[in-house]
């Protein structure tokens, strides 16, 4: 596929490529490959490489006639007939189309017996062998208007007139190019009218393109505004879960500096009480040690003055 893709847009040597490694690949898997073959020799007829070209057709006439592929060896055949008569064989051209001929009497496959007359009568029509080329080309305008094929039944009309008037026969030969010129202003009436209905159908087709871009844009802006909300809504929460959660910690904080003062207020409370009991204790010792010491002294004092008065009185009684 990337051959044929390449082919169509005119890069023939990138197709060439892919298609040998088709071919490589079938050859490793045991799978036939007459259609890469057939590409390859397509690509160099369109490159006007003829030798080129009829090596690989002439391979595949040589691979469908051993694999006993007869249906793939008529398409094949009215191919090398078509490249000899493009490339001005036009013997060898008679002689592949008249192969094609007999071996497609047993498949009676109308496209094929078209496609074989045209290739012998376009070569009779360059040879100059006029009446050959007309009953050829007749035999494939027959086929041609059977199949419906009208690309093929202008270029029998334009070989027809052509083959009429080298055989002296112009008459016939007007006809054909007029029924030529009918055909052909027909063919080209039915592509405008084709061309512009597939112009108007690209035009509505890019018209929905662009309402569903249209529409694409409004979903995705939709969506970047619901996210934008989504996450401004997120951060005003955080935000506010924030402060409140400061806030109960300074709350914390502060309820926690209150008990811790309440509890210092409680111990010096307590100091000064105990502060208090000591002072009045250290003053009741003081007061009785005071006491005490009146009392020795009275003690000391009286006892003193009781002796003297003794020893007076002994001293009295010991003068008698």
């Amino acid at each position: 596929n990337m051959g044929i893709i390449n082919g169509s847009s005119g890069n023939y040597e990138k197709a060439i490529a892919y298609f040998e490694k088709n071919i490589t690949l079938n050859k490793e898997l045991g799978k036939p490959y007459y259609n890469a073959l057939s590409n390859i020799g397509r690509c160099y007829l369109e490159m006007e490489e003829y030798s080129k070209a009829l090596e690989y057709y002439e391979e595949v006439n040589e691979l469908a006639e051993n694999a006993g592929n007869e249906k793939y060896l008529v398409f094949n055949l009215i191919t090398l007939g078509t490249v000899y008569g493009t490339s001005g064989k036009h013997k060898a051209a008679i002689a592949y189309g008249r192969k094609a001929l007999k071996l497609n009497e047993k498949f009676q496959s109308k496209t094929n017996f078209m496609h074989a007359y045209l290739v012998t009568g376009s070569a009779y029509l360059k040879l100059g062998e006029y009446p050959n080329a007309i009953e050829d080309l007749e035999l494939a305008e027959k086929y041609a208007k059977e199949i419906n094929d009208n690309g093929n039944l202008l270029i029998t009309y334009d070989y027809l007139a052509e083959s009429y008037a080298g055989n002296d026969n112009y008459k016939l030969a007007f006809e054909k190019r007029e029924t030529y010129s009918i055909l052909s202003d027909s063919l080209d009436r039915g592509g405008q009218e084709e061309r512009i209905a597939n112009l108007q159908a690209n035009h509505e087709l890019e018209l929905l393109k662009k309402d569903q871009q249209i529409q694409e844009t409004e979903l995705r802006e939709t969506r970047a505004l619901t996210g934008i909300s989504i996450i401004v809504l997120l951060l005003v929460l955080g935000l506010s879960w924030l402060l409140n959660r400061n806030k109960l910690k300074e709350q914390a904080q502060k309820l926690t500096i209150s008990r811790q003062e309440e509890e210092l207020s409680k111990q010096k409370l307590l100091a000064l009480q105990k502060e208090q009991k000591l002072k009045s204790i250290e003053s009741h010792l003081r007061g009785q040690t005071e006491e005490r010491k009146r009392i020795a002294k009275d003690l000391h004092d009286s006892l003193g003055s009781e002796l003297a008065s003794l020893k007076i009185h002994m001293q009295s009684l010991s003068g008698s």
